[in-house]
């Protein structure tokens, strides 16, 4: 079971990282100034930074997601806890990924 001041310690990480994310998500919604008379290159070049924008949205709207989850089970006093399994998620495991829903696979030695 985990003490409270480290599941405080983790919601003050989450707020700051929910702070950071939205931060990032805002400056890639700015909207770009059109080019002047665009040449092929200037369109190919436009294209492929707007996939890398629009990937890179997704990235973090998805961890956006996680870590109000998580705050969300923190509220609920479930924190810790895989959504899925049930067990304990350990707390080295939350130090690296406070917004963790499962224990980390475990990995095998070949």
């Amino acid at each position: 079971m985990l003490d409270q001041d480290f599941i405080k310690k983790m919601q003050q990480r989450l707020l700051a990282e929910k702070k950071s994310v939205e931060k990032k998500l805002g400056e890639l919604r700015r909207p770009e100034m059109p080019l002047d008379n665009p040449d092929e290159e200037d369109l190919a070049v436009d294209a492929a930074e707007d996939i890398i924008e629009e990937s890179s949205r997704a990235t973090f709207r998805q961890l956006l997601t996680r870590i109000e989850a998580a705050l969300d089970r923190i509220d609920r006093g479930t924190y810790g806890i895989g959504i899925k399994t049930g067990k304990a998620i350990p707390r080295e495991h939350l130090e690296r990924e406070p917004w963790a829903e499962e224990c980390a696979p475990i990995m095998q030695s070949q």
